[in-house]
């Protein structure tokens, strides 16, 4: 699934300051690609307008629609206590909807977003939450990306396309490759107890 932002998505999204929600909703952006749905907790609103909802920090919200059946356009993103004004904005977003929309939005890419060592620390932190281990893979590969992919695989002794495919959905990385990985990229690993469930 391919998923497009607005600029009111973006500058909102640029804006925020919580690493935390911010890592959670990369992570579920990424799914969304990953599995080709939207998945987890979202609520049709009617004017074919889906609130993703994130019970983290402030009570994030997102409202997209679905203009084909494999494209997602993130229209605005908001918290809890100011749902129903985002929610307005993001119905008046789409105006002319349909195919001609595209062209005023830009595809989501969490690359962009991953300028810091706490940002990337906290999307792979994220994506371990989720126990999935396509989706951790997945994470591990936007990582390397956005340090250089050709200068990561450099360092860790495998070529460029090599490392891409053992990142891709297709791929098995070994223990090995994901542990060069991990220190290449300056990022380590740290047990805790499981929570009691």
């Amino acid at each position: 699934m391919k998923i497009l932002i607005s600029s009111v998505f973006e500058k909102w999204f640029v804006k925020l300051r919580d690493h935390r929600a911010k890592a959670a909703i990369e992570v579920r952006l990424r799914s969304i690609v990953l599995n080709n749905s939207i998945v987890e907790d979202y609520k049709y609103l009617g004017k074919s307008i889906i609130e993703l909802r994130f019970d983290i920090g402030a009570g994030y919200r997102i409202y997209a629609t679905q203009i084909e059946s494999e494209l997602i356009v993130l229209l605005a993103g908001g918290t809890k206590s100011r749902q129903q004004a985002d929610i307005e904005k993001a119905k008046k977003i789409p105006k002319n909807g349909g195919k001609n929309m595209k062209a005023t939005f830009k595809e989501w890419d969490v690359v962009d977003h991953l300028g810091t060592e706490e940002d990337i620390a906290a999307y792979l932190n994220a994506a371990l939450e989720e126990d999935d281990p396509k989706l951790l893979q997945a994470v591990l590969g936007d990582i390397a990306r956005a340090r250089g992919m050709t200068d990561v695989a450099k360092s860790i002794g495998v070529g460029r396309e090599s490392l891409y495919k053992s990142l891709s959905t297709e791929g098995n990385p070994s223990f090995q490759t994901i542990m060069k990985l991990l220190f290449v990229l300056g990022l380590k690993m740290e047990f805790v107890p499981a929570k009691a469930k």
